[in-house]
């Protein structure tokens, strides 16, 4: 194969990441105490079997609350799903309304897929940070409170907080300064 892009994180560095972090058997991952529900952003990597040539499809924004087992639906036919982020929330209640949000506020940046996939969302690379951050005030903004936000890259988990880098993209979503400052405390600082 020819080089590779190694954006976000594939399925074996993501169950090595889980069962290190949680400190469990990754078999342990798919059983329902385990469960970790979350909306990701993840895509396809294909490579060309004449050339060689490695290509990515849009992103799919969905939910899950086993990624491990998606990733193995997702990887059967040769490529490989890889996700870029992903938000945790508490329950299967918040990830239904969390999921429903998400498709809600990317809705300008979605791509019917030619099998009338209806998950898939033209987002670049550059895009990616401002879409979470995006959804991020909307779940805030309706009473979901993400446990957690993580970014991967290079098969590495970063932990993604609302920060100074972001305050110009969240004063454009929220209505005031004053809303921003609230969300994250910013005014207690």
């Amino acid at each position: 194969m020819a080089s590779q892009i190694k954006k976000g994180i594939g399925s074996q560095a993501y169950r090595n990441w889980r069962a290190c972090r949680e400190n469990v058997k990754v078999s342990w991952l798919e059983e329902p105490a385990y469960y970790r529900h979350v909306v990701y952003w993840g895509r396809q990597h294909l490579w060309d079997v004449d050339t060689g040539v490695q290509a990515r499809g849009y992103f799919k924004v969905g939910k899950s609350v086993a990624l491990t087992s998606m990733f193995r639906q997702r990887n059967e036919g040769g490529g490989e799903f890889r996700v870029y982020a992903e938000i945790h929330v508490e329950d299967n209640q918040e990830l239904s309304r969390s999921e429903y949000l998400a498709h809600c506020m990317l809705q300008h940046k979605r791509v019917k897929g030619a099998e009338n996939q209806q998950e898939l969302f033209d987002i670049k690379d550059s895009e990616l940070e401002h879409s979470l951050a995006t959804v991020y005030v909307q779940l805030c903004k309706h009473n979901i409170h993400p446990v957690e936000v993580i970014l991967f890259d290079q098969d590495m988990a970063v932990p993604w907080q609302p920060g100074a880098h972001t305050q110009t993209t969240l004063e454009g979503l929220l209505d005031t300064q004053a809303q921003v400052n609230d969300l994250f405390g910013w005014n207690q600082l």
